[in-house]
């Protein structure tokens, strides 16, 4: 399977996440997962015979804020073992024990960004600063180097909305200056619970137009077809305070299913929510 968790809450206010409360989503609880709690958690998935394939840390949460990351990260590597272990972040903060985290046996680190100069950057990403963020990258980049080592991947995650793709290239430019990949991302309503107002509700849209071509959204909305299988059904979520959701897909607490210990993991994997039929029935561009 496929595990997310959130270590920590966030610490700004991104106008495309339901965390920065543009569309009145934000249902966001300030906490971090203490490194007790996580122990739980891998030995309750090693208890019961899960294996996980991709353990990826930061969902809706800034995995950064949590001091215990490299515990976390070479805890996973211990007991859970799984082929990649990718921590999303978006690099405002003074990155705490650089060294520790490099070698922690993190695979992947991912960085946020979207676009290279503070006017552009602060559209979306409201709190950042890139000047900040940019230099993160750079001293990641420079241990890492230092250090001689192969992992982890460090890439800069570009968020490409309609104002802000003249900067494509001097992001690519800082990249390929730094030993750092270059993903860019197309941007979308990237909750169910955004989906639905979308679809639904065409005043809703209104938030998005400065950011995405509104009429290729709709053009891409499909639903899943009965016979086909939804991608996510292997995967679960759970926050910082022990809350778990069915996948990366919601946010909103009404669709949590309560705590992570009052489930068998396997009964987890295998229970389809009412909020399942909900998804399979709505189009959402990310089909």
């Amino acid at each position: 399977m496929i595990l997310y968790i959130d270590v920590a809450h966030c610490n700004i206010r991104c106008k495309m996440c339901p965390v920065g409360d543009v569309r009145g989503l934000r249902e966001s609880t300030s906490g971090l997962m203490s490194i007790d709690m996580f122990k739980k958690i891998a030995d309750k998935l090693v208890d019961e015979n899960i294996t996980i394939d991709n353990f990826y840390i930061g969902n809706w949460g800034e995995a950064m804020l949590n001091p215990d990351l490299w515990k976390i990260i070479r805890y996973a590597k211990q007991t859970l073992n799984p082929k990649q272990i990718l921590v999303n972040s978006n690099f405002s903060l003074t990155i705490k024990n650089p060294e520790l985290l490099l070698m922690s046996g993190v695979t992947d680190i991912r960085a946020s960004v979207s676009g290279m100069t503070q006017d552009v950057y602060e559209k979306n990403h409201a709190g950042g600063n890139i000047e900040r963020i940019l230099e993160n990258l750079k001293i990641l980049s420079s241990i890492k180097r230092d250090l001689k080592l192969l992992l982890p991947n460090i890439a800069m995650v570009y968020h490409e909305y309609l104002y802000n793709q003249h900067e494509n290239e001097p992001a690519i430019k800082f990249c390929q200056e730094h030993g750092i990949d270059f993903m860019p991302i197309r941007c979308y309503p990237c909750t169910l619970e955004e989906g639905i107002k979308f679809h639904q509700d065409p005043q809703a849209r209104e938030s998005y137009k400065d950011f995405i071509n509104i009429d290729e959204e709709i053009s891409r909305m499909r639903t899943i077809p009965d016979e086909v299988p939804c991608g996510l059904v292997d995967q679960i979520v759970i926050n910082h305070n022990g809350t778990v959701f069915k996948c990366c897909g919601t946010y909103t607490n009404k669709n949590s299913l309560g705590n992570i210990f009052d489930w068998k993991i396997a009964d987890l994997l295998a229970h389809y929510p009412k909020l399942c039929t909900l998804c399979k029935s709505i189009p959402l561009s990310w089909r």
